[in-house]
């Protein structure tokens, strides 16, 4: 029964939530094109055995980083609400969901809107939501925000849709909250937990990690396929070439081949990159996914690394692709 609703539910969110927002939420938190530098001093050599790693959890999937690489940003998404995990960091949850109302509430009056549409309510004893615009060009919209605290830390929601559905936002809300698991070894990862609602259409999850000790960056982005598979990051490679060609950059592929990992067959790719202002090595492993399936989903993970260290980082990728498995749901 509780399933049943949620379906309805989804639906609706569908008709209330707008198209604005899909491409907002695939927007990673830390964007940056640019190659790590080597710099003056030698990377530290990482060999193939005896490398220390730390497991990491996003979406639906399991990943094995070596310990340098720290998270910089991470972004998740689940029945079309963004949804995180915030540590207490030595302050009560209380503490923390009021400098958030106050914060939303400076910017929503900054935004030129009075305090009339401004509403904090109460979901259940401790565990609130607050009602906000946030976007001066499209006043019919209304955001959403809620904090769940539970041990250690705080669950948070959020989620932009049209003006006048806030109780269907809210049973939303609820029922996404009622999900939530601290530190299980199964369902969507958001952080310090899980989701082990029934499966979304619609699901994302990104992170960037930065190795600054061997000066690589990775990115790990996976989210549920559309009708249109994609052809991924080599489809184009040939226009690449060219367009880069006419800005002075070199780009050759060193190497292009079918590669299994998750127990999916993607595609892994080696490019080298030469010119001014961007000498590096791009890494990138594709798999298109099927069709709403978020047990299958797209997945792109890329890593990008300084030329000289070609050795060290061919060696960090292998681990972290033959590290790759898919949660259980």
């Amino acid at each position: 029964m509780k399933h049943n609703s949620r379906s309805r539910l989804v639906e609706t969110l569908g008709i209330v939530f707008l198209s604005l927002f899909a491409f907002i939420l695939m927007v990673l938190v830390i964007h940056d094109d640019a190659f790590p530098s080597a710099g003056k001093s030698p990377a530290v050599a990482i060999k193939k055995r005896g490398i220390s790693m730390k497991n990491w959890s996003l979406g639906r999937l399991d990943i094995s980083l070596p310990e340098q690489f720290k998270i910089i940003g991470r972004n998740q998404s689940i029945y079309q609400l963004q949804v995180d995990t915030i540590p207490l960091q030595g302050k009560s949850a209380q503490e923390l969901w009021d400098e958030r109302v106050n914060y939303v509430r400076n910017e929503h009056i900054a935004n030129g809107y009075s305090l009339d549409t401004f509403k904090v309510t109460e979901i259940s004893p401790g565990f609130s939501a607050v009602f906000y615009k946030g976007n001066q060009s499209m006043p019919f919209l209304v955001t959403v925000e809620a904090y769940k605290p539970v041990p250690g830390h705080i669950f948070k929601m959020k989620f932009t849709g049209e003006e006048g559905k806030e109780d269907v936002m809210l049973r939303g809300i609820s029922l996404t909250a009622d999900d939530y698991r601290s530190a299980i070894e199964n369902g969507f990862n958001i952080g310090a937990g899980s989701l082990v609602s029934p499966p979304s259409v619609n699901e994302s999850a990104s992170a960037t990690f930065e190795d600054n000790v061997n000066h690589m960056r990775l990115r790990v982005y996976l989210h549920t396929a559309g009708s249109r598979l994609s052809k991924g990051p080599m489809h184009n490679i040939d226009e690449e070439i060219k367009g880069l060609g006419a800005e002075g950059i070199k780009l050759r592929v060193l190497h292009r081949r079918s590669r299994k990992a998750a127990g999916f067959s993607g595609e892994d790719a080696l490019v080298e990159l030469k010119g001014p202002m961007l000498p590096g090595l791009r890494y990138t492993w594709f798999y298109a996914g099927e069709t709403a399936n978020s047990f299958k989903p797209e997945i792109r993970i890329q890593m990008k690394s300084a030329i000289e260290n070609q050795e060290e980082a061919t060696a960090v990728w292998n681990l972290i692709i033959d590290s790759m498995k898919m949660r259980e749901p």
